[in-house]
């Protein structure tokens, strides 16, 4: 399992420049990569009330870290990318959207499946949550193991 990330390790800026701020809910994700290996990331998501967030996933074990953006569409529904590397080099970037019942929560979850850089599929689960701790990925671990 990675070592888990504090509130301050949140970068100051996003991909884009941008400054980031707002509240952070403690976030997991699980990939399963196209060879069946199974990683987890664990990281925060930092939102503002006018929908945009930003989010950091990190597995410092796997010199793995993953970020991106979203923001909130009319409807409810929230758009964003997903960045990710390893060792340095990318291996995800790729758009994804969550439906407006999921969208701006402080609990929650979702799953997808994306295309890495090579084309390679990769599947998604993720779960966020207010309190004080990260999810635990356990869950998330046996379900893409199935």
């Amino acid at each position: 399992m990675p070592t888990e990330p504090r509130v301050r390790d949140v970068p100051r800026q996003n991909y884009l420049g941008e400054r980031v701020g707002g509240i952070a809910l403690f976030a997991t994700t699980v990939f399963r990569m196209e060879d069946g290996e199974l990683i987890v990331l664990y990281g925060f998501i930092v939102g503002r009330p006018n929908g945009d967030s930003n989010f950091f996933y990190w597995n410092d074990r796997l010199s793995m870290e993953c970020e991106g953006k979203t923001v909130r569409n009319e409807d409810g529904s929230g758009v964003g990318q997903f960045l990710c590397d390893r060792d340095g080099r990318q291996f995800l970037s790729d758009s994804f959207g969550v439906v407006a019942e999921k969208y701006m929560r402080f609990r929650g979850d979702i799953s997808g499946n994306f295309t890495g850089v090579n084309g390679q599929p990769i599947e998604v689960l993720m779960q966020w949550q207010g309190r004080e701790r990260f999810p635990d990925p356990a869950p998330m671990i046996e379900a893409l193991s199935r």
